[in-house]
């Protein structure tokens, strides 16, 4: 059937028209429910920043298509497989999906499609053109890049003389091929990943190398001068029509030369680097390449701080040590002060602290001092201060200097004092490492607030009543105590030993540092007394009693210990017999003491014993009211109760305690200055100072003449007779104290008696007088 194209309807139109006749004239069938296909191969492309087009393939000469965009239809009963969606918003994501109409019923969806539209925004214009001539033939160029936030710069088209010669990806381009000696006129363009392009950078005019220029100069060296100067010197270069020379700073031409081979660089910034290069010049205006670089950095044109806080402390009466605060150079760093007296330069050092040697005593003098830099660059002069040399009559120096530790944060010292005649001593001052701590007008001092096991080192010196000061005593050190506590008592015990008394004991607590001081005892949790021993009597208790005990240690340094474990004990129950009374000690030798006490009474069971309690410890039984306590230490003292026990075995009470020291086993001190005078032919006269014992006296004394004693007085003088004339004697005294142990001997004197009579010479004659004529 060849039907005409009605004019001005389109063939689909006409076709479906045509359909529609035959429906009605009921020569076609009944439309099925759907369409059989939907659409297929849906493609979407990007043309533009407001278009998207879609192609499919289409189901047939009777279909329609419809369009859906994000969901929603959008253009519906195309008559053919295509369709340009317009009036989108720009590089923006859209979903397409197509379906197709048959006689009324629609198909499902073709496959679903997703594009952006272009970015329809140019990019950025490139910035920063520059362009640098490598040869005669070639010229580098370089950029700054555009950017474009939603599609990116993909390249860049190149313009020379507005044509475009080549195109880059990245910030670069070398335009080769081109004629020596030429100036040629560049411009950069960037292009988006959707191919728009932007305008064109500024223009940038580059010219081709000569193609013979001059040799550039060699052995390019810089040196720097000062913090401002920067000198530059040069090998010529081996060109025959050199005119000059073009030095270039960081980059940068500073200056065009004459045919030399040196430059000065002048007004430059302190410690800073700077960079040079320089080029040839000939005399037909063509210039060479760079030397190579040279670098040099000016010097610190800044001077150090002033040093401050000066001050300058008399050590003695030839001495005065200076001290300052450091000064900062963040350059070049502070490498020395220089240290003037009176105005005129002593000495360098490199420390904060100087000490002037070799000055008169009683003499003021005046100090400064100037720091100096890595660069020998001096700061100004610090602050001026003064220091008097001690008088050369100043007091003496303390001497005998003991520092004691007395606490985990105390040190006691204690030192032998200075005189002075002429004012006498004021004071001392004390020093703890190097500084002043405290002062005082004793001898002895207490430094606390110390820091626990640590070491210090103490000086002192003496203050006159004109206020002149002696030089340091030796230095004392002394380490406090360890801040730890002992270890607590172990294996405590408590025993009952009557109605009113309890026993306790204990094994001895620790402390490497300080040692063990003493013990305090606790019952029922009150503190009822202290001992140095690890045993403990407690009296004065009622009968049938329980009691609870623990201990705690203290140490040299006086921290406690924790507690020893608690033990218990019950005293025994009453009556028992009555307390001895009267008890005394009588020390009767160096390893005896002798007791004696009033008996104890038991008017029902009578007494059975006594027992015998030393120092805490229970050391004998005995049926008597005496007893001879042997086998002790001479010169100890001991002290002694006593208890009954009756015939039931009840224990009374302890008795009150009686003390004796056991004698001294050393004998008396040796008598001193022992004197012996000739008084005749035949007697020597001897006297002595008195020996000393503290514990039995001196009892009498024995005098010795050539090593054989010869007789024994109380007194401290000796009349020695019936010797031999003209004769020589050696002489010397023991003492022997109530003990009867004789000490040692004084030192050996000599005596001689006189001779006879017939060589003693003539009495001086008296009474003469003169009388005149």
């Amino acid at each position: 059937m060849n039907a005409q194209r009605p004019r001005g309807r389109s063939w689909s139109e006409s076709l479906a028209g045509l359909v529609g006749l035959l429906l009605l004239a009921g020569l076609l069938g009944a439309a099925p429910a759907r369409a059989q296909t939907p659409p297929s191969n849906l493609t979407a492309t990007g043309v533009s920043g407001s278009q998207i087009d879609l192609t499919w393939t289409g189901t047939g000469v009777f279909a329609t298509y419809n369009v859906y965009r994000d969901g929603s239809p959008i253009v519906t009963g195309l008559g053919s497989p295509g369709y340009s969606d317009t009036g989108l918003d720009s590089f923006t994501e859209y979903d397409y999906f197509v379906t197709a109409t048959v006689f009324g019923s629609e198909s499902g969806p073709s496959n679903t499609v997703s594009e952006f539209t272009l970015d329809d925004s140019p990019p950025t214009k490139p910035d920063g053109l520059t362009g640098s001539a490598v040869s005669t033939t070639q010229i580098d160029l370089t950029w700054n890049p555009a950017t474009d936030d939603e599609t990116g710069v993909s390249e860049y088209a190149i313009y020379r003389d507005n044509v475009e010669v080549g195109r880059s990806p990245v910030t670069g381009f070398s335009d080769t091929g081109l004629t020596a000696s030429t100036t040629y006129t560049y411009r950069v363009s960037a292009f988006n990943g959707d191919g728009y392009e932007s305008s064109s950078s500024s223009p940038q005019n580059v010219s081709t190398l000569d193609p013979e220029p001059p040799p550039p100069p060699t052995n390019l060296a810089a040196s720097t001068v000062s913090a401002s100067e920067i000198d530059l010197s040069w090998t010529a270069s081996t060109a025959g029509d050199v005119i000059g020379y073009r030095v270039t700073r960081n980059g940068t031409p500073v200056a065009t030369l004459g045919v030399t081979t040196t430059y000065r660089d002048t007004g430059l910034q302190g410690f800073t680097t700077y960079t040079y290069t320089v080029t040839t010049l000939d005399s037909e205006g063509l210039e060479s390449g760079p030397s190579g670089p040279a670098q040099a950095t000016t010097l610190d044109g800044t001077p150090p701080t002033v040093p401050a806080n000066l001050s300058a402390t008399t050590t003695g009466t030839t001495t005065i040590e200076v001290t300052w605060a450091a000064s900062a150079d963040p350059e070049t760093g502070v490498v020395g002060y220089r240290v003037y007296r009176n105005g005129t330069e002593i000495a360098t050092t490199s420390q904060t602290t100087y000490e002037d040697g070799g000055l008169s005593p009683a003499t003021t003098y005046d100090y400064r001092v100037r720091a100096v830099n890595g660069e020998g660059l001096e700061s100004g002069l610090s602050n001026e201060d003064s220091a008097t040399t001690l008088d050369a009559s100043g007091p003496t120096t303390p001497t005998n200097l003991v520092a004691t530790a007395a606490g985990t944060d105390r040190i006691d010292l204690d030192w032998t004092a200075s005189s002075d005649p002429e004012s006498g001593i004021a004071g001392y001052r004390i020093f703890r490492d190097g500084s002043q701590v405290g002062q005082t007008a004793q001898t002895s001092y207490s430094d606390s607030g110390l820091s626990p096991a640590t070491e210090y080192e103490y000086r002192v010196r003496a203050v006159n009543g004109d206020g002149l000061e002696s030089e340091f005593s030796d230095p004392a050190t002394a380490t406090t105590f360890d801040a730890t506590p002992p270890t607590a008592p172990q294996n405590p015990a408590a025993t009952p030993v009557g109605t009113e008394r309890i026993d306790l004991s204990w094994t001895a607590s620790d402390d490497p540092e300080t040692g063990i001081l003493g013990y305090r005892v606790f019952r029922d949790g009150s503190e009822i007394g202290t001992t140095a021993q690890t045993v403990y009597q407690d009296d004065g208790l009622s009968p049938a009693t329980e009691y609870d005990y623990y201990i705690v240690a203290v140490n040299g340094g006086g921290l406690e210990s924790q507690p020893s474990a608690t033990v218990s004990a019950r005293t025994f129950e009453g009556p028992g017999p009555t307390t001895p009374t009267d008890l005394t000690a009588t020390a009767t030798a160096t390893d005896r003491i002798d007791l004696l006490w009033s008996a104890a009474d038991d008017p029902e069971s009578g007494i059975a014993s006594y027992k015998v309690f030393r120092d805490g410890m229970e050391v004998a039984t005995t049926t008597d009211t005496t007893y001879q306590d042997s086998g002790l230490a001479p010169a100890t003292e001991y002290e002694y109760r006593v208890s009954a026990t009756n015939g039931d075995g009840l224990q009374g009470g302890l008795s009150d305690p009686a003390t004796a020291t056991t004698l001294d086993g050393s004998g008396p001190t040796a008598p001193s200055n022992v004197t012996a005078e000739a008084i005749s032919q035949t007697q020597v006269n001897l006297t002595w100072t008195a020996s000393e014992d503290p514990e039995s006296g001196v009892d009498r004394y024995i005098i010795y003449r050539d090593g054989s004693m010869i007789g024994s007085v109380t007194q401290t003088s000796f009349a020695d007779s019936g010797l031999e004339q003209n004769t020589t004697y050696v002489y010397s005294i023991s003492a022997v104290n109530g003990e009867e142990i004789e000490g040692g001997r004084s030192q050996d004197v000599s005596v001689t008696t006189f001779p006879s009579e017939d060589t003693i010479p003539p009495a001086a004659p008296t009474g003469l007088r003169v009388v005149g004529p």
